[in-house]
């Protein structure tokens, strides 16, 4: 795979390359968010095939990140038409929350009430802990990469992604 941080043109094998690379991580993705795993299966068709066929591969910088910014998108997109096959809200930060909160009964105004919880615990962490928990969920970035990024240590980044983490679960600041 190219240098994630560079936005060089990707050839057909190259984007096989980093499709087959990411899948797994792809799969597991779909799983948290859909309950019927042939529904998953059709959207990371859907997903191969958008990139597969992006005409302009310059605007690829990060592929890894790419793949699932498509995955996302086609998620809400399935969610919003088929909402009864698909779990609700879920995060790699905010799950424990909703673990411990959502009931099966829960209604559509308290799901928002706890969507809106979410919002507003990001929205009171320190500035670098929202920057660096949008470029590793966003982006897809490694620690290292977003050391760089905010001109961290990296094993600050580390505390400052744990930190904000438990935050978002209730456990923190």
């Amino acid at each position: 795979m190219p240098n994630q941080g560079s936005h060089v043109s990707l050839n057909a094998e190259a984007r096989v390359s980093a499709f087959i690379e990411v899948s797994p991580q792809l799969r597991h993705f779909l799983r948290r968010y859909l309950v019927n795993e042939a529904d998953a299966q059709d959207l990371m068709q859907q997903i191969a095939t958008c990139f597969l066929s992006v005409p302009d591969t310059t605007a690829i910088g990060n592929p890894h990140a790419y793949l699932f910014g498509i995955a996302r998108n086609l998620v809400a997109h399935y969610c919003t038409t088929r909402a009864g096959d698909c779990l609700t809200f879920d995060s790699g930060a905010a799950n424990k929350v909703l673990e411990t909160t959502v009931a099966p009964s829960d209604t559509a105004a308290e799901m928002d009430a706890i969507q809106h919880d979410i919002l507003r615990r990001f929205n009171a962490l320190p500035v670098l802990w929202r920057k660096a928990l949008a470029l590793q969920a966003e982006d897809g970035l490694s620690y290292e990469e977003i050391a760089k990024r905010l001109r961290l240590a990296p094993e600050t980044v580390r505390k400052y992604l744990a930190q904000g983490k438990a935050a978002l679960r209730g456990d923190g600041p």
